[in-house]
């Protein structure tokens, strides 16, 4: 909604041509391209290239955006202490020292922050005037990381957090805004040049550097972010830069390997802060991937809400492979075995009862003396993408433009002895962030002709993407929630005790 509302100011804005007849003016307006379309990179030669200084200033201010019907809030906290510049030099010296010798100078961040590279701004006289003072270089050429939006790439240059209330209110989104540079020493002039985008979808094209998460990392108007969410945003903010700033590189036609998520340190549990002592075993029960949920998004001004068709995908055997998963990340904490239970009786598990009530209700499994626990997998309803919410698993589809994948559920623990449930692990992404969302963007073309029902190949695409998908989250969810027997240290687990924050309005099953 927003990108769409971007668009149609933008051409309000930028091309209007009248003229006067009789009856009074009449306007023509030019349609602009789609917003959030990365624009082409620049591309020279650099064989004469043989030393660089790295220059980087995106990390010294963070600019938050909440954007109400009838009026807006625009502001900015110093992050400084986020190293985001000092950690894109590393990684450029990292990857660029295999071709170049990388030598360090001596320049102003802030001054080169500062000079404005908006929308409508040329900064190529600046930048150039800028790199001239800088005495004594002694390299070839100046690769410079610095803010940027241009063409039709929504929000401002930087590193930001949108959020949208209202009419067109979703998530929180964080974007990434900036470019590189390279410009020959000696002449100043640009060699190649582009925009910041992550290439992480199969088969398609660049996308902007631009990421949803939940309403855990949303700020008041106004307001600098509380220590959780301040640490949130770094978290998130870093893992974006590190993403974008390798496929920005291989739009530059350096060669940078794809790299999965960096591990993280775990330890031990410590005696006392294992919220599972003295449990020693554990069954595992998924209720996950009898069926997909398929969203369709109406671009409108005025959209009533989503009526998502469901294609039954019980044969794809995604409970097998996802109770398989789980078992084998906490065997090293439990002993796993195999209980009765009824299964479609526990297809009915939800958590809320009447306004969102935390109700846990988990009816099929049977009290148990051979078994400590019961880790039952089930179905969320929350937010997704934008205004749409998603029930379980699914796609959501961007009006045939982009389409999206999403896992939303929770990992139920409880005692097997009483049935009484003892908090629930919301899945989270492989960032492991708490209560962000657990998805990922996928080619539209897999999105069925005739929903709900898809075509072999491109099911098992869908299959493939889905468990890809689940492999990290349900790693990062059962290490951060200590079902591993790990914990990040200073972080013991902690088992919720309500909905999460993401809930979607229900009441009962959502069927």
């Amino acid at each position: 909604m927003r990108k769409l509302v971007a668009a149609c100011l933008m051409a309000l804005a930028v091309f209007p041509a009248s003229r006067s007849f009789a009856g009074g003016p009449v306007v023509i307006f030019v349609p602009m391209p789609p917003p959030d379309v990365v624009p082409n990179p620049i591309i020279g030669a650099l064989d004469n290239i043989h030393s660089v200084a790295v220059l980087s200033s995106i990390g010294s201010q963070f600019n938050l955006y909440n954007h109400h019907v009838i009026y807006y809030h625009d502001w900015s906290v110093g992050i400084a202490d986020w190293a985001i510049d000092d950690r894109v030099e590393a990684n450029l010296r990292g990857t660029l020292g295999k071709r170049f010798a990388v030598k360090d100078i001596n320049y102003d961040r802030n001054a080169l922050a500062a000079i404005p590279n908006g929308r409508w701004d040329n900064s190529k006289t600046p930048l150039q005037r800028y790199l001239s003072g800088l005495a004594n270089a002694g390299v070839d050429a100046f690769i410079v990381v610095r803010p940027d939006v241009e063409g039709t790439v929504t929000g401002k240059p930087g590193l930001a957090l949108w959020t949208e209330y209202g009419v067109s209110s979703h998530a929180p989104e964080l974007t990434a805004n900036y470019e590189i540079d390279i410009v020959d020493a000696h002449s100043l002039a640009l060699i190649s040049k582009a925009f910041s985008r992550l290439d992480d979808i199969p088969g398609n094209e660049g996308r902007v550097a631009h990421l949803s998460y939940g309403d855990d990392l949303a700020v008041a108007d106004e307001a600098t972010p509380p220590p959780p969410v301040y640490a949130r945003l770094k978290q998130a903010s870093t893992s974006l830069v590190d993403r974008s700033l390798a496929a920005t590189l291989r739009a530059l036609q350096f060669d940078v390997p794809v790299a999965g998520p960096q591990p993280k340190a775990f330890v031990p549990i410590p005696a006392g802060q294992d919220p599972y002592a003295p449990a020693r075993s554990i069954a595992v029960i998924s209720t996950l991937g009898d069926d997909l949920a398929l969203v369709r998004e109406d671009e409108g001004l005025f959209r009533g809400p989503e009526t998502p068709m469901h294609s039954s995908v019980s044969d794809w055997k995604l409970d097998a492979a996802i109770e398989a998963r789980i078992k084998s990340g906490v065997a090293k904490r439990f002993a796993v075995k195999d209980v009765p239970y009824d299964r479609q009786r526990l297809l009915w598990s939800n958590i809320t009862g009447p306004k969102n009530t935390f109700a846990p209700y988990f009816p099929g499994l049977q009290a148990s003396s051979d078994v400590d626990l019961y880790a039952v997998v089930f179905k969320v309803k929350m937010q997704v993408w934008d205004q749409n919410t998603g029930y379980g698993l699914g796609l959501v589809n961007d009006d045939d433009k982009m389409a999206r994948i999403f896992a939303n559920y929770g990992i139920a623990i409880i005692d097997a002895h009483t049935l009484k449930p003892l908090g629930i692990l919301y899945g989270m992404p492989d960032t492991m962030l708490a209560d962000a969302a657990v998805g990922a963007e996928i080619p539209v073309s897999l999105w069925p002709a005739v929903p709900p029902d898809f075509e072999a190949a491109q099911g098992g695409k869908v299959r493939e993407a889905i468990l890809s998908l689940l492999s990290g989250s349900l790693d990062a969810t059962l290490k951060r929630g200590g079902l591993t027997g790990e914990m990040l240290p200073g972080n013991p687990p902690v088992l919720a005790l309500g909905p999460p924050a993401r809930l979607a309005p229900a009441v009962g099953n959502p069927f």
